[in-house]
């Protein structure tokens, strides 16, 4: 007898959020992200102007939002134990 999918009982919403978490093309925007996250904090330096410093404060901002966003779609797709479970299984 094979067990229905954990989220077989999910509601359309829910449902369409972990579709869309489960997608690989989130792991690829959230790659881009985070790649452009890297260069943005590598563009920091010692007496730059003000106005590099207003737009690197303002892209720090869209990115935690950004990740924010991730992790509570993502809490919301697995719920709240199999987000935090930990899937490898580290063997000595």
């Amino acid at each position: 007898a094979q067990s229905k999918p954990y989220y077989s009982d999910y509601s359309p919403t829910r449902l369409l959020i972990h579709k869309m978490c489960t997608s690989q093309y989130l792991d690829l925007f959230i790659t881009i992200v985070i790649g452009l996250n890297v260069i943005t904090m590598s563009m920091e330096h010692y007496e730059q102007p003000q106005e590099l410093d207003n737009a690197l404060k303002i892209c720090n901002y869209i990115f935690t939002l950004i990740f924010v966003l991730e992790s509570v779609f993502k809490l919301v797709a697995f719920g709240f134990r199999r987000f935090f479970k930990d899937k490898l299984v580290f063997k000595p």
